[in-house]
């Protein structure tokens, strides 16, 4: 039981980080598109100690998304380094591969947050 619920709240989280980049970013960060856009990981969700992290995160309209992002991975590196800064990339670049299993605990931590920002966003 206790792993379903963790399943359901890392689902919740994966929708609350989405919501908040689109919100923060508003508009394609690429090329500036105001038509819809999604939230891209610049490392890949997969590697769950940065999958939350709000500064490992950019709204790309579609095809900035799927036709640069991720057919030209080297190309966003390279993008989002300069777009989040050295620190902040070097940062996340070091985190992205330490191993992490979230609690139910660090999970929910991370759901109030999200929810807490939301508020203040709005």
């Amino acid at each position: 039981m206790k792993k379903r619920n963790k399943q359901k709240l890392m689902k919740d989280l994966d929708k609350l980080w989405s919501e908040y980049v689109r919100e923060r970013d508003k508009n394609c960060q690429k090329c500036g598109g105001s038509g819809s856009v999604s939230a891209h990981h610049a490392f890949g969700r997969r590697h769950l100690a940065v999958r939350w992290d709000i500064y490992n995160g950019v709204a790309l309209c579609y095809p900035c998304h799927i036709h640069w992002a991720h057919r030209d991975p080297a190309g966003f590196a390279e993008w989002f380094r300069v777009f989040v800064g050295d620190a902040q990339y070097e940062r996340l670049s070091e985190a992205h591969n330490q191993i992490f299993k979230p609690t139910v605990e660090d999970l929910e931590r991370n759901i109030s947050f999200f929810k807490e920002t939301k508020e203040a966003l709005c």
